[in-house]
């Protein structure tokens, strides 16, 4: 359409519109400038199309009437625009850059995004109105942009603060010693460090399964099980979220039991285990009208009782612990005792019956917090008016019941004045003696038998009142204050905090640029810097006003803060002192940045400007530099350029303003110019690159804050929703995936990283939560000094009793890590989606290092010490769209796209089948030809709702649009009820100005066929002016009160707010108006102050760095082997890369085969388990380092080990129970041996057969030496031999497979022939193959022939003589006996050297050199212990 369109126009389904845009000149989102700007040329070259393309279909909308059901969800989908100034812009057909592509927006509260049809913006719609981003031209498509989940995940580190302002039941210490207690939806168990009173540390680990805000605890008997109850809530897509009752595990954090979902209403505000029977039942109070009172079975989770309470609050629960059928219940004006009946747990056979505390002649007071059971059985009890009543049975009521029976049979016994004002807390200590907290006195008192009160003492007032008390070890307690403070002491040497938060609502957060801490203030008036490291309150400062935003300057030696009355101050971070006080305009101030150089300050304001200041070097002065002006709505959020120059700046009405600030603060006509602009910091909530944040059917107002990190990987995003989104960077395509993460309460105000990217910061809003997140990238770590790196995705880090940090981790395993059958199978999937995808083709080099980039995700978890981690990688999902060969282009970056089950030893893939077809997708119909007729069901078809092509101009629409806001001015000051609530024209004015009034007129424009004088007579029926109201205008200023009164209580429970404030509303009503009042000034300035934070340290958790050398160094060459893998020959080069210079070298391989790795070469086996390039010793390497022997592998997972299996033409050598070496000589290596005499040592290597020869060494140093020696050739003979699989061929044949002889049998051998026959085919004769080719006695490996029945070599081949050297005879080691040694004495000299030359040939020993001895049964040859040795023949 021409112009300006309005919102709503379609409800059909979503998809992408083709349109074009001018560049040059382009206004600002909102679609209207001020008339007098002029819009300067756009990029040379770019042409304006005139026609949308023919192929675009019409917006269309269903035309069937919905249903009643239906309607208010339609309607809650239609939020309203901004504030009353915005709605009262409206810019002329002259102030227009151009025509807007045509395209339809959406509904008003719908996400949208449109590309043009040069490639160059992107527009997004937020509640109908455009917003135009320009495409950075280093992006030739917006398809290479990342799409998948970051690499980085959170964990929770810390959490600041404690929720005792407004909670009770919320401070108890387990068994372990940990003490647990609640803000927002975590309960923290804090282990505390140090002696009474001394100074906190410890660690915290988190319980996070509830969905909303936690409102009370109860510990089980045996210090190990909790029970947490949470309130009701309402998720983002306002379905209700029910009440339960967690009962979890507090040393394994799981979850045992989900109690009472469905059955409570509003929240749970009270939980108590029983006592005596070790706690077999749980006690719930719900926070209904009626407060419901039920037993529940804790091991079964069955419900055994419900009864009405009381219609008055409930404050307190719990068993007697003398009798689990006894239960008490106190709370506003009242004492409850009840008596179950039924307490065998069979559900439904229980009952309830309620026994009224009698207060006789005493005062009844107004509440009673809290009460304690003696181990008497009385009950102590603490009222409003700071008494201690003392409460038994009593005998004068037993006789007269009076009115009620039995009911008033309780009465109190003693009483004791023991504070001024309420007593918010008893606690009965393991001596006997009770402790009392007071509210107004802030007292803490011990009282011994008969209320005699033994010591006391006071807490500081900056801490406020004693909301709950806890016995810790010893003499230790544990106090939690009406201020969020938990304090830790004894009462003879006082108390000092331990855990500290904020009091009221946080908006403000700044990082430190060069350390870890960060600052927070809020509407509780306190600005507070905090140490990240130690979780240390560093110091704190009452600014007397509510503090909405911090920045540091670069230097760190000062900070800006803004307040909510327009003054802005500098403090000096180091001694806490105000050195700047200036004030600009009288509105709040919601944002304030230094410039990277620290030479400029930008504050934000909600009046419309950007004020700009010099800075001193120090930061410490300032000066008014300038005023950037433009913006038609308050300033929300900016950003500098990296050169210091130009300012980002997004406002209330979603506009993206550039400025030119050294250039006089001039605003940035052409927008166009700054696309590829880069960016200090990126915290605006508007912008190309993180325009894909923002969810379908945002209003504007669902995200709260955004931060990008320094490292410019991922960006941090604070949503409406509770909820903190990690996406990566940058993040500019539709319907991004996120990692979300829980835990606030409330609405998230604000993120930051830290200056290193170790934390990010989250602030709750309503909780007052500070969440310190650890930014967990994947992680080497160490297990071993000669192993490869373990990668490990940290989940969280705990500590231990030791005070030791491990870290729970999630596993990840390389393709060494897996058995050879699931490596094919990976082989497979490899192959099929470089198919798919269409891969570049890759080297055999780069295929081989692709493999050790690959990895494989499992469900594993473990845990390891937090020094073993050596440093951080990337993981990430592989996607289509990635190129596998880039992955070798960035150091320390991994992919995976299987999971591996170590348990079941599977491999799967980890993301869903893409459905694809009819029953999935819509079928979208052929466009109808010119002149062809519609023969559709035009009811159930949709319905156009505007036509792009109309024949009206943009003047001639806004011309109407203003002629609709006149008229609905008119209707409104015609209507009773509409003067009342707008009793000033400006206001009836802006009302006529929402969108309401314009919805209606494009429609009206559309059913009158852009006739404009129809469309006017329908402005203006028979009976006078249309009237169109929404939810913002209809609500009374009565109604708005009781909304926002509900809204303080119980926060964005709309329910509770519906069923107690405004019944008469509908929820899809309250709904609506509330996001209707977030964009209105009374939401910020109904904001309530209050009181102040103090000062406390906690002790740093420290984790030492690996500073250890490495065994496996090489600290010198040629000292003594085994010594730090010193004593390796001279010439060794590299086993990876060949290089024979190194600025280290490191041992690597089997120790006895002496190899060695260069510097570069170890860094890159360590985090990639292999090598560069392919080496025949890098699977023995494998093998070495494998928790199973080589022995255990079956015979494909070892050949693939084997350095002597390289081709598949060659006979596959498959395992033995040892191993066989064939040696296979080449030109090189006969010419090695000779040149490279002094190295290889023949004569010395012959007498140690066993020892290694590191061969490759010595052909590189023949390859040196080969052109400096003599120029006359070397005579090498040329040997001429069968081919390798014919000869194995030819043995397997000749020596069939050796029976199967039992382990340890013996088997006799004749020795008694001095003289043995050369000729015969015996194993003691060394002959040669061509004269065993025809031999027809097969032997066995131990020299016997084959028994009978044995299958020969002869007979027909089998299944059996295949083709297997494992079957091959084991090699045979003879040992020399005395006969032996004395045949040899009876030869000359020359008949040794005649034999040993032709070792065919008979020898013949005369007779008469030999004495004949008798012949000596010797003994049976044993078999050796162990498979690995050689067989040992004696003969």
């Amino acid at each position: 359409m021409p112009g300006l369109r309005p919102a709503g126009l379609s409800n059909g389904p979503p998809g992408l519109q083709v349109g074009s845009e001018v560049p040059g000149g382009v206004p600002p989102e909102g679609g209207s400038r001020s008339s007098g700007e002029a819009g300067s040329p756009g990029p040379p070259g770019m042409l304006r199309p005139g026609q949308p393309p023919a192929h675009m279909d019409t917006p269309r909308r269903n035309s069937s009437s919905s249903s009643p059901s239906e309607r208010p969800r339609q309607k809650l989908s239609r939020k309203a625009a901004s504030s009353a100034n915005l709605l009262l812009r409206c810019g002329s057909t002259e102030s227009r850059g151009g025509k807007d592509p045509p395209s339809s927006p959406g509904g008003p509260g719908s996400r949208r995004s449109n590309y043009n049809l040069e490639g160059i913006s992107v527009k997004m719609f937020l509640r109908g109105r455009p917003i135009t981003m320009y495409i950075p031209s280093g992006f030739r498509s917006l398809e290479e942009l990342p799409s998948g989940l970051p690499p980085e995940t959170l964990g929770l580190d810390w959490v600041y603060g404690y929720r005792g302002r407004d909670s009770r039941s919320n401070l108890f210490v387990l068994r372990s010693g940990e003490v647990v207690y609640f803000i927002a939806c975590v309960v923290v168990l804090y282990q505390p460090r140090g002696g009474p009173g001394g100074p906190g540390g410890g660690g915290q680990r988190h319980y996070r399964g509830h969905t909303d805000c936690v409102r009370c605890l109860a510990v089980h008997p045996d210090g190990i099980r909790v029970a947490s109850g949470q309130t009701a809530g309402v998720d983002k897509d306002g379905k209700p979220l029910q009440p339960v009752v967690h009962v979890w595990d507090s040393e394994t954090l799981l979850k045992l039991q989900e109690i009472g979902l469905g059955t409570f209403e509003r929240g749970v505000g009270a939980l108590a285990f029983s006592t005596a029977d070790q706690g077999a039942f749980l006690c719930v109070v719900d926070d209904s009208n009626e407060h419901m009172l039920s037993v529940w079975d804790c091991s079964r989770g069955t419900k055994l009782a419900e009864i009405k309470s009381t219609n008055d609050s409930v404050l307190a629960v719990g068993f007697s612990p003398r009798d689990s059928s006894c239960i008490v219940t106190s709370g506003k004006s009242h004492v409850h005792f009840w008596n179950w009946s039924g307490g065998t747990g069979a559900p439904g056979s229980s009952t309830l019956a309620r026994k009224q505390g009698v207060f006789g002649k005493y005062k009844k007071p107004k509440f009673i917090p809290c009460f304690v059971f003696l181990p008497d059985g009385d009950i102590l009890t603490g009222d409003s008016e700071g008494n201690i009543l003392t409460w038994g049975r009593s005998l004068s009521d037993s006789k007269m019941p009076g009115r009620g029976g039995a009911k008033e049979t309780y009465g109190i016994v003693a009483q004791a004045h023991a504070h001024e004002g309420s007593i918010f807390a008893l606690c009965l200590r393991r001596d006997g003696t009770v402790l009392s907290g007071g509210g107004r006195d802030r007292r803490l008192v011990q009282w011994g038998p008969g209320l005699v009160a033994l010591q006391e003492t006071e807490i500081p007032e900056h801490f406020g009142a004693v909301r709950a008390i806890a016995e810790g070890p010893g003499s230790e307690l544990l106090v939690g204050t009406t201020k969020n403070a938990l304090l830790r002491g004894d009462l003879a040497q006082g108390f000092s905090p331990v855990i500290q938060g904020h009091t009221d609502e946080l908006w403000g957060l700044c990082t430190h640029p060069a350390q870890n801490c960060f600052l927070t203030c809020g509407h509780d008036r306190q600005l507070c810097l905090w140490d990240g490291e130690g979780h240390v309150l560093a110091w704190s400062l009452d600014l007397k006003e509510t503090g909405l935003c911090a920045d540091f300057h670069p230097s760190g030696a000062v900070v800006a803060v803004g307040l909510n009355t327009g003054r802005w101050l500098v403090l000096d971070t180091e001694t806490r002192e105000i050195v700047s006080d200036i004030t600009d305009g009288n509105e709040q101030l919601s944002v304030v940045r230094y410039s990277p150089d620290g030479l400029y300050l930008a504050i934000g304001s909600h009046d419309n400007t950007i004020y700009i200041y010099s800075v001193s070097s120090d930061g410490a002065k300032s000066s008014r530099f300038g005023r950037c002006v433009g913006h038609s709505s308050f300033i929300t959020h900016l950003d500098w350029s990296k050169d210091g120059n130009f300012i980002m700046s997004n406002s209330g009405d979603y506009e993206i303003l550039y400025w030119h600030v050294a250039g006089g603060c001039k605003l940035l006509r052409n927008r166009y110019e700054s696309r590829d602009r880069e960016w200090a910091t990126y915290t605006c909530v508007l912008g190309f690159h993180v325009y894909g944040v923002w969810p379908d059917g945002s209003d504007g107002t669902d995200i709260n804050s955004l931060c990008r990190s320094h490292n410019e990987r991922v960006v941090a995003v604070a949503d409406d929703f509770c909820k903190v989104h990690l996406f990566q960077y940058p993040c500019a395509r539709a319907k991004a995936p996120s990692r979300v993460f829980s835990g606030h309460g409330s609405h998230v105000t604000s993120v930051r990283f830290t200056h290193d990217d170790a934390y990010l910061v989250s602030l709750g809003g309503k909780d007052a939560s500070i969440f310190q997140w650890r930014v967990l990238d994947y992680v080497y770590f160490e297990n071993s000094s000669s192993n490869p790196y373990l990668v490990r995705r940290i989940e969280e880090l705990n500590k231990t009793a030791n005070g030791n940090v491990e870290a729970k981790v999630v596993c990840l395993f390389r393709r060494r890590d897996i058995s050879s059958s699931l490596n094919s199978l990976a082989d497979s999937n490899a192959r099929e989606f470089e198919e798919e995808s269409k891969q570049p083709v890759v080297s055999e080099q780069q295929r081989h290092q692709l493999k050790h980039r690959e990895l494989f995700l499992s469900r594993q978890f473990e845990s390891l010490p937090a020094t073993h981690i050596r440093g951080k990688c990337s993981v990430t999902l592989l996607n289509e769209t990635d190129i596998l060969s880039q992955y070798l282009e960035k150091e320390d970056c991994f992919f995976y796209s299987l999971v591996f089950d170590p348990v079941q030893k599977t491999l799967l893939a980890d993301q869903g089948e893409i459905r694809v077809g009819c029953k999935y997708q819509a079928e979208i119909p052929d466009r109808l030809a010119e002149g062809e007729l519609d023969n559709r069901n035009q009811q159930k078809m949709e319905l156009k709702v505007w036509d792009p092509d109309n024949p009206l101009t943009d003047r001639q629409i806004d011309q109407f649009l203003v002629v609709a806001r006149a008229v609905g001015t008119f209707a409104r000051a015609l209507d009773c009820s509409s003067s009342i609530r707008q009793p000033s024209l400006h206001m009836s004015a802006a009302a006529a100005s929402r969108d309401i009034t314009l919805f209606h007129a494009m429609d009206t424009l559309q059913r009158n066929g852009y006739d404009l004088a129809k469309a006017m007579s329908t402005l203006v029926p028979q009976g006078g002016p249309v009237l169109c109201r929404d939810e913002m205008e209809e609500w009374s200023a009565s109604e708005a009160m009781l909304f926002e009164e509900a809204l303080e209580k119980y926060g964005k429970d709309f329910n509770d707010i519906r069923q107690d404030f405004l019944p008469w509303k509908s929820l899809a009503s309250i709904v609506q108006f509330y996001y209707m009042w977030k964009t209105t000034d009374r939401y910020i300035q109904q904001k309530r102050l209050k009181a102040a934070e103090a000062d406390s340290k906690l002790k740093q958790v420290y984790i030492p760095t690996y500073t250890k050398p490495n065994p496996n160094q090489i600290i010198s060459v040629g000292s003594k082997p085994g010594m730090n893998g010193a004593g390796f020959q001279k010439g060794l080069t590299c086993e990876s890369c060949h290089t024979t210079q190194s600025a280290q070298w490191y041992a690597w391989g089997p120790p006895n085969m002496q190899c060695r790795l260069c510097a570069s070469c170890w860094i890159y086996w360590k985090k990639y388990g292999g090598l560069k390039t392919p080496t025949q010793l890098e699977g023995a390497a494998r093998g070495s380092t494998e928790p199973h022997s080589r022995g255990h592998l079956s015979r494909p997972e070892a050949q693939s080990l084997s350095p002597y299996t390289t081709s598949a033409n060659r006979a596959k050598l498959l395992a033995k129970n040892r191993q066989t070496f064939l040696l296979q000589t080449t030109k090189l290596t006969r010419l090695a041996r000779r040149m490279c005499r002094d190295l290889l040592q023949p004569r010395r290597a012959a007498r140690r057969p066993y020892a290694p020869i590191n061969a490759n060494a010595i052909k590189a140093e023949c390859s040196i030496r080969l052109p400096k020696a003599a120029k006359t050739p070397l005579k090498i003979h040329p040997l001429v031999r069968l081919p390798l699989a014919t000869i194995v061929k030819d043995l397997v044949a000749q020596a069939p497979l050796k029976p199967k002889t039992p382990r340890g049998t013996k088997i006799p051998i004749n020795r008694n022939q001095l003289t043995q026959n050369r000729g015969l085919g015996g194993i003691m004769v060394k002959r040669a193959y061509e004269t065993m080719a025809g031999a027809g006695v097969p032997f066995s490996a131990n020299g016997r022939p084959l028994a009978s029945g044995i299958r020969s070599g002869s007979q027909p081949a089998a299944k059996r003589q295949k083709l297997n050297p494992a079957d091959a005879p084991n090699p045979v080691v003879f040992v020399a006996t005395k006969d032996t040694r004395a045949l040899r004495k009876a030869l000359t000299h020359l008949e040794m050297r005649r034999a040993a030359r032709r070792p065919n040939l008979p020898l013949k020993v005369k007779p008469a050199l030999m004495a004949v001895r008798p012949p000596v049964p010797l003994p049976a040859p044993s078999h050796p212990s162990s498979t690995n040795e050689p067989i040992v023949l004696e003969d």
